[in-house]
């Protein structure tokens, strides 16, 4: 089973004890291409405030309710850090928010920050008693890891970047498809039509060259004819066995004949959130 990326849009999160608000926008990671959080507008109930949710405190979707459902308390996300709509999601933001709620940090290949970030909180109050080391090497080397970029992107921005084959322009990306079981991108979805007249196309995600993130253009290791032939995608119908067979021997069939390797993980690209 996939999920759409748009589908997740505008769907109502389900705290542990009644609903926090609604999905508006992704963020995934541009290394592994993993779901890493949900921007949740909490509406009347917080005043509007913005929250990020890992998927690391995602349990599903409830069919009965149509709402994506968390093991987070309404009291746990109401504390919880703040975040713009629209704003980049800083390393420091992430580090704030692994200590608020105990998740995991993703960036850490080891399963955990920096040792020298476990015991330290930021900011510390001024009159709060000393938790970790306060030499001036060690605040140093906090900010510099706060500083570093955390290669999060997201799918609002995404939606519209034009693709780009071997030989010439082809499309637009209009979706994502989402494993839910490891939150993982798997798939583009392109439009072609302004090319050629056959609407929607799943793109596997391992085909990607290159992504101009400036330009908002993304380069595929296929030919036009390649991407015209793809399996064609019907957003009004369900992402079946069969249509991802059909999906998986079309790039299995390119991948043999150009004897394309397929990407290397990043170290962390195959950590699924713990449920």
């Amino acid at each position: 089973m996939l999920y759409r990326a748009d589908s997740i849009l505008n769907q109502r999160v389900e705290a542990t004890d009644g609903v926090v608000g609604i999905v508006k926008d992704i963020y995934f990671d541009d290394v592994s291409w993993i779901l890493r959080y949900l921007v949740v507008d909490t509406g009347g109930w917080l005043t509007g405030r913005n929250v990020l949710i890992s998927s690391e405190a995602l349990v599903g979707f409830n069919d009965e309710t149509s709402t994506l459902t968390t093991r987070l308390s309404q009291q746990q996300i109401e504390n919880s850090p703040s975040s713009e709509l629209g704003q980049p999601i800083s390393r420091l933001n992430e580090i704030q928010l692994s200590q608020y709620y105990g998740w995991t940090p993703y960036w850490s290949a080891s399963g955990g920050l920096f040792p020298w970030t476990q015991t330290y909180r930021f900011p510390r109050d001024k009159d709060a008693p000393e938790t970790g080391p306060s030499s001036p090497h060690f605040e140093a080397e906090f900010k510099r890891q706060s500083r570093l970029d955390p290669n999060l992107r997201s799918f609002s921005d995404l939606k519209s970047y034009s693709l780009r084959a071997t030989d010439g322009d082809i499309g637009q990306v209009e979706d994502l498809l989402i494993e839910p079981e490891t939150w993982r991108i798997t798939h583009l979805i392109v439009d072609v039509r302004l090319w050629w007249p056959g609407g929607l196309v799943a793109i596997d995600r391992a085909f990607i060259e290159d992504i101009s993130w400036l330009d908002e253009n993304i380069v595929v290791a296929m030919s036009r004819d390649q991407v015209k032939n793809a399996p064609p995608y019907d957003k009004d119908k369900p992402i079946t066995e069969s249509y991802q067979t059909q999906l998986s021997d079309y790039y299995r069939d390119i991948q043999t004949h150009t004897q394309r390797p397929m990407i290397p993980p990043h170290p962390w690209a195959e950590v699924p959130p713990q449920f």
